[in-house]
């Protein structure tokens, strides 16, 4: 029994390191989560990046950091947006009755959706503009242009 007891704690503590809480049921720390974000973000920036570079230029090394750049803001504000805000929405709204919380959940969704999108826009312009006043040239970081 003792060899039962101790493979039944590893599987519930590999369950419970999978589930972002430790094996006493407490929930990772705000820092913990918040790194794995970050590392998460980077993940798919690279990845994303590297593959919309690659497919869209045929590997053309003078517009890898323009895909990368936009790879970079896309991942971070989006995924911090969604990664910070949605777990503890999701747990409240989650607890409304049957179709309030689909419709609420949805509405989150856009509503994150709508200001990320407003804050990418935001971010490409200044750097647009700062481009342009400080160094005289476009600087887009439109890769496409």
């Amino acid at each position: 029994m003792p060899a039962l007891r101790a493979s039944r704690h590893r599987a519930d503590s590999t369950l419970c390191a999978t589930m972002n809480t430790t094996s006493q049921n407490q929930p990772l720390s705000f820092k913990v989560r918040f790194l794995r974000l970050i590392l998460l973000n980077l993940g798919l920036m690279f990845t994303i990046g590297l593959g919309i570079w690659w497919f869209q230029t045929g590997g053309d090394r003078h517009q890898l950091v323009g895909h990368m750049l936009m790879s970079f803001i896309h991942s971070n504000v989006y995924g911090m947006s969604f990664g910070l805000t949605m777990r503890p929405w999701g747990e409240r709204l989650g607890t409304i009755r049957f179709p309030l919380n689909w419709i609420s959940i949805i509405g989150a969704l856009l509503l994150i959706t709508i200001l990320s999108t407003f804050i990418i826009q935001v971010v490409c312009l200044a750097w647009d503009s700062w481009n342009r006043i400080f160094s005289g040239s476009s600087g887009s970081l439109n890769p496409w242009s």
